[in-house]
């Protein structure tokens, strides 16, 4: 297993200033820690600056070291923080660098760093269920050997889920309610989901949001982005599907004029229009095994290659989206693992609306009803045969399906909404005839329970059946009572 070393660079310690200037202070932290310990692959050294345009200290530490310890390899990662001493933002920035190393041991040094960022490291360590050590050296005056001691701390891993989010506030400990903005209607079977999300978004974890056509993947991914602290800057959504490879390189990446056939300017990518933003990468399973492996080094090293142009580092969260089932693709040798895994780090799957319980399905249609109330200049209702209808409606479009329809009663309709205003598809649908007994029994069910309005005693009674098995035949068949 891999073994490497992370800390921050610490500015007042890692540097001395002389009449030349700044130079690296040989009796620091991480200089010292090079000095005499090497049994590393690699050591991640953390900067909070944006990049070496804005603070060069991090390139003289490691260009110094490199120069006095040649076979040890250091990496320089500019996270770019505004506020050292802000705990959220420092840990949102710090948690990715540690699952990108999640098959590795990891070593973090805890001396360096603001108090913030050692709180952060110990909750990390924590809560983040990676297989993290914690250590800091005692300085070599204090200890016995003449060198600095390196002091493993030895915590008791606490069992709280990886999920696990320290939020500052104002005379406010915890968070009591769900923030739910104005545009989102977050039913009971969503708000477990949304619930999730807002964790996500105290983060800046890749995060793959898996679910049907129609269920709302991307108003979720909208979520993610506008409760994180990513949310005054640029949202982006691409349609993977519905672009060939080199369009899709050129729209993500951007080009150089001249580079191809067509390219009569310098065209900015959208990775670039997004920085310090997120970007939506809808249906990402669609994507070709060429375009895996480029989005696969954009995961690993935050740099993008545009066409005819220099790599060029980015700030850009990931979000990404599909319908269908990524271990089977990965099975089948049409999704990579590697990448997969990539972009799995969390995944959050939305239901069907199928799924949804009557009470969420009411609260949802009522919903866009007063959505579209603002948009079309009438009122209009649904007569109650219209509504009993659509709640007993199997949605296969899921929730965009839902909206649609209600759009298609204001633009239609007058007053109260009938039956005669559904589309045709469903009005007149074409049954799908089944051999199985169980299908039979189940549609037969289905439909006595709707003609009782879902009374059981009355149904049982109509079926000649009695409660009991009335009530195991629903658990077995999956129905729901509504």
């Amino acid at each position: 297993m891999k073994k490497i070393l992370i800390s921050w660079l610490a500015i007042q310690n890692d540097f001395v200033h002389t009449t030349e200037g700044k130079k690296v202070n040989i009796q620091g932290p991480n200089y010292l820690y090079h000095q005499h310990y090497s049994d590393y692959e690699e050591h991640i050294l953390l900067s909070s600056a944006a990049n070496e345009d804005v603070d060069t200290a991090g390139v003289f530490m490691k260009n110094k070291l490199y120069q006095d310890f040649p076979r040890h390899q250091v990496s320089l990662k500019y996270l770019g923080i505004k506020d050292v001493i802000d705990l959220n933002e420092v840990q949102q920035k710090v948690q990715p660098i540690l699952f990108a190393y999640k098959d590795a041991e990891i070593d973090i040094f805890f001396s360096p760093g603001t108090a913030v960022m050692r709180l952060v490291w110990f909750i990390c360590h924590q809560t983040l269920g990676l297989n993290t050590s914690l250590l800091q050296t005692r300085k070599p005056v204090y200890g016995k050997t003449g060198i600095p001691e390196r002091l493993y701390i030895e915590l008791q891993k606490d069992a709280f889920p990886s999920s696990l989010i320290i939020r500052e506030s104002n005379k406010q400990q915890q968070l009591k309610e769900l923030p739910v903005p104005k545009q989102f209607c977050i039913t009971a079977t969503l708000k477990p989901i949304y619930e999730q999300a807002f964790k996500v978004a105290q983060t800046d974890v890749t995060t793959l949001i898996l679910g049907e056509s129609g269920t709302g993947k991307e108003h979720l991914a909208k979520y993610i982005h506008q409760q994180s602290l990513r949310k005054d800057a640029s949202f982006i959504t691409v349609n993977c599907s519905a672009m060939r490879d080199d369009l899709l390189e050129s729209r993500l990446f951007g080009h150089k004029k001249g580079s191809f056939t067509g390219a009569i300017s310098d065209h900015k990518g959208l990775f670039e229009e997004a920085e310090g933003g997120s970007i939506f990468l809808d249906e990402i399973g669609d994507i070709s095994l060429y375009m895996q492996q480029t989005l696969l080094r954009i995961l690993q090293d935050k740099e993008i290659q545009p066409i005819g142009k220099a790599p060029k580092k980015v700030n850009v969260r990931i979000i990404a989206a599909t319908n269908k089932d990524l271990i089977k693709c990965c099975e089948e040798g049409k999704f990579r693992w590697d990448l997969y895994y990539r972009l799995a780090i969390i995944d959050l799957e939305i239901p069907p609306f199928r799924n949804f319980t009557r009470t969420d399905k009411k609260k949802l249609i009522h919903f866009f009803l007063k959505f579209y109330d603002n948009v079309y200049p009438k009122n209009i209702s649904l007569s109650k045969a219209l509504e009993k209808e659509i709640l007993t409606y199997a949605f296969p479009g899921n929730i965009r399906e839902l909206e649609n329809m209600i759009e298609r009663f204001y633009v239609l309709g007058e007053g109260e909404v009938e039956l005669s205003l559904l589309p045709k598809r469903i009005r007149e649908p074409q049954i799908e005839f089944s051999t199985k007994l169980s299908d039979m029994e189940k549609q037969h069910i289905q439909k006595v329970l709707e003609q009782y309005n879902y009374n059981l005693t009355q149904t049982a009674k109509a079926l000649g059946i009695v409660l009991n098995t009335l009530k195991k035949k629903m658990g077995l068949y999956n129905i729901e009572r509504k």
